[in-house]
């Protein structure tokens, strides 16, 4: 096995079904570590600050602090690379 360093990945979306698809899918690949999980903006500030990930999948519906506001504070006080999925199906829902 290589000696390369896991990519670290952070899971933030609100749905448990959606945060379990995920953790599931990324911990398929051997390379990659799911090294937490936040179900509202907030606490994804919060895990991004405390366990500095590589990556972050970010949802952009959250409770509280939502996905754009977040990504702000994240990218601000601990900047990662940060992937976007989401299920807003309309344009006016992003805006």
């Amino acid at each position: 096995m290589s000696s390369k360093k896991p990519i670290r990945v952070l899971v933030v979306d609100d749905s448990p079904t959606m945060a379990n698809t995920l953790t599931a899918l990324l911990t398929e690949e051997p390379r990659i570590e799911v090294v937490g999980r936040a179900g509202d903006g907030n606490r994804a500030v919060q895990l991004a600050r405390l366990l500095r990930p590589d990556v972050i999948t970010m949802d952009l519906l959250l409770p509280g602090l939502d996905g754009p506001a977040a990504i702000g504070h994240i990218m601000s006080q601990a900047p990662a690379r940060i992937l976007v999925v989401s299920a807003v199906a309309e344009q006016r829902g992003v805006d």
